[in-house]
C-alpha cells in the first residue's frame, strides 16, 4: 500500500504547509464560489476534532483558498474534472478522507472516531477500502448492507456496504474508490445534485470494500439545500464569525444527518435519502 507522507502528498504539490505530524490528505470537492463553505467546513473540523489529521486539498479556478493545513490546486471548473484532477497525485491504494464542502462535522464521538484514523494512518484496516463513522439514512435500512461485519479498532463493529449510498457524507476511501466512481460519471454534470441518481444507477465493484459503523459516531449537517443556505449552516456561520456567504440567500430548513448512538434497528421515519 502506498504510504502517506508527513505532509499528506508527494513533492511538487502547489501550496505546501510543513506539518510535522502523519496526515491523511482530505479531498474537498468545491469551487471558487463555495468556497466560503469549504472553510466553514475546515472551521468545523478544528471546532470539533482538534487533533484531526488532515491536510485539506482544496481545489480553485481563480482564487485560492488560504491556510495553514490547506493544500491548493488549480482545477477545471467542470466536476467531474476537478475531482480527477485531485486524485490523479495519489495511486489508487492511497487512503484520503473525503469530505465535499457541502457537509459538515457537528458532533463526533472522538476517542472510537480518532482510532479510526490511526488504523488508517497505521494500515491496521486489511481488506478495507472504505469507513465512514456516520450511520444514517439509507445505511440504516439492511437492504443496503451485506451480511457481513467485522471488528474494528477499539471495539467498534464495521458492517459492509452494498453500494453507493451515502458516499458524499465524510469519510475514509482508497483512492480507486472514488477514482472509479468519478470515471463512470459523465464528463458534463450540469449540477452536482444530480450526482446523488447517477451514483445510484452504478454498481459498487464487488472488489471494493466499504463499511460503515454498526453503532454512529457522529453528525453532520447539510450546508444548502437547492442552493440556499440551511438555517443550521447559517447559525454555525454566524457562531464562527464567519458571516453570509455573498450571493446566496437563507431558507428556515434544517438538515441534520446522524443521531449519535443509532444502531442497526432504524427507526420507521427514517428518511431515504442519500
Amino acid at each position: 500500500m502506498t504510504q502517506i507522507d508527513k505532509e499528506g502528498a508527494r513533492p511538487g504539490t502547489e501550496g505546501r504547509r510543513p506539518v510535522e505530524r502523519r496526515s491523511v490528505p482530505a479531498i474537498v470537492l468545491t469551487c471558487d464560489r463555495y468556497h466560503p463553505f469549504a472553510t466553514h467546513m475546515i472551521r468545523r473540523y478544528e471546532e470539533v476534532w482538534p487533533s484531526h489529521p488532515f491536510i485539506f486539498h482544496v481545489p480553485y479556478q481563480q482564487w485560492p483558498l488560504e491556510g495553514v493545513r490547506i493544500m491548493t490546486r488549480r482545477t477545471p471548473p467542470a466536476i467531474r474534472a476537478t475531482a480527477l484532477a485531485l486524485l490523479e497525485e495519489f495511486d489508487d491504494e492511497t487512503w484520503v478522507y473525503w469530505c465535499i464542502d457541502d457537509k459538515y462535522p457537528i458532533q463526533l464521538v472522538q476517542r472510537p472516531v480518532a482510532r479510526l484514523a490511526e488504523a488508517v494512518l497505521s494500515d491496521r484496516l486489511p481488506g478495507v477500502d472504505g469507513v465512514l463513522f456516520c450511520r444514517c439514512r439509507k445505511l440504516l435500512l439492511p437492504q443496503h448492507l451485506l451480511e457481513e461485519r467485522r471488528d474494528g479498532p477499539g471495539g467498534v463493529v464495521l458492517l459492509r456496504r452494498r453500494d453507493y449510498s451515502q458516499i458524499w457524507i465524510h469519510q475514509f476511501l482508497w483512492v480507486k474508490v472514488l477514482r472509479q466512481l468519478f470515471l463512470r460519471f459523465p464528463e458534463s454534470i450540469p449540477q452536482a445534485k444530480g450526482m446523488d441518481a447517477m451514483k445510484d444507477r452504478i454498481a459498487l465493484p464487488a472488489d471494493h470494500r466499504l463499511y460503515v459503523v454498526e453503532t454512529n459516531l457522529a453528525v453532520f449537517g447539510e450546508s444548502t439545500i437547492h442552493g440556499r443556505v440551511t438555517r443550521n449552516c447559517a447559525s454555525s456561520l454566524r457562531a464562527l464569525g464567519l458571516g453570509a456567504p455573498p450571493g446566496f440567500e437563507e431558507t428556515d430548513t434544517e438538515d441534520l444527518m446522524g443521531t449519535i448512538g443509532d444502531g442497526p434497528k432504524p427507526s420507521p421515519a427514517v428518511s431515504a435519502g442519500g
